[in-house]
């Protein structure tokens, strides 16, 4: 199946999860990965780096809701960071 829009590709992704989720961020972010690539993006732009303000991440959460978390956090900041289709952004820190 081939897709018609804007997608999201990630070289490299550095999770830091508190204590409990440590041990589970292989699975943590397999299901980030799927979470992502779900979500619609506005546009197209390359940034070499994205920061995403910590998730709250109460204690007893499953893998995927730690990865829906996550991703809300993500796809913010891609959106907020993403000109319009076919323009190029400008990467911030």
């Amino acid at each position: 199946m081939s897709s018609t829009g804007p997608m999201l590709s990630i070289d490299r992704l550095t999770l830091a999860l508190p204590g409990e989720y440590g041990t589970r961020a292989a699975s943590i972010a397999r299901c980030l990965g799927e979470e992502l690539s779900r979500r619609p993006l506005a546009g197209s732009a390359e940034l070499s780096m994205l920061r995403v303000t910590p998730a709250p991440l109460p204690s007893g959460l499953s893998d995927r809701q730690v990865a829906l978390r996550i991703a809300d956090s993500i796809h913010a900041r891609i959106g907020s960071e993403t000109p319009a289709v076919g323009k190029q952004a400008t990467p911030h820190d």
